[in-house]
């Protein structure tokens, strides 16, 4: 597994399982079922991995990529998203099972409180592997009606 942070940033990552787990403490969520009612594990949260990889403009959009079902969600970078959203990628001391939308997994607690119209519910991502800065709106396959999202939704049950 692999998590790759790119775009228009100042310092690109990719890391490993392993990687995660020693990246500093203070942007570490020890129990993310603290915060997220129904998920468990270990996360990060989007500020401290965003202060890592240093975002050179102010002013930007957020893609997030699951390449094992091509999904992508582009969100621009609200206050609120950056200081709630969480990367889940532990449970039980080993990577996110896939089943939890492992190996890592991005997570709004509550996307009506970033009162943006660019989020909803499919702004979370299971199986994320990339996560890419851009200065306008990104890659964005979510549904974009109430038909796709009962089949996407169908799909994954």
């Amino acid at each position: 597994m692999t998590l790759t942070i790119d775009g228009l940033v100042q310092n690109p990552q990719s890391w490993s399982f392993a990687d995660l787990q020693a990246l500093p403490d203070d942007i570490r969520i020890p129990d993310v079922s603290q915060i997220v009612s129904g998920k468990a594990g270990v996360g990060l949260t989007l500020k401290g991995v965003l202060d890592l990889v240093q975002p050179t403009q102010d002013d930007f959009w957020i893609t997030f990529h699951a390449s094992r079902d091509d999904f992508a969600s582009s969100i621009p970078a609200d206050p609120t998203v950056i200081e709630t959203g969480i990367i889940l990628y532990e449970q039980d001391g080993a990577e996110l099972p896939v089943e939890k939308g492992g190996p890592t997994r991005f997570m709004i607690p509550n996307p009506a409180a970033c009162q943006t119209a660019e989020l909803d519910e499919c702004a979370n991502v299971k199986f994320l592997d990339r996560i890419e800065i851009t200065a306008e709106r990104g890659r964005d396959t979510r549904p974009t009606n109430e038909e796709e999202h009962a089949a996407l939704h169908d799909h994954d049950s």
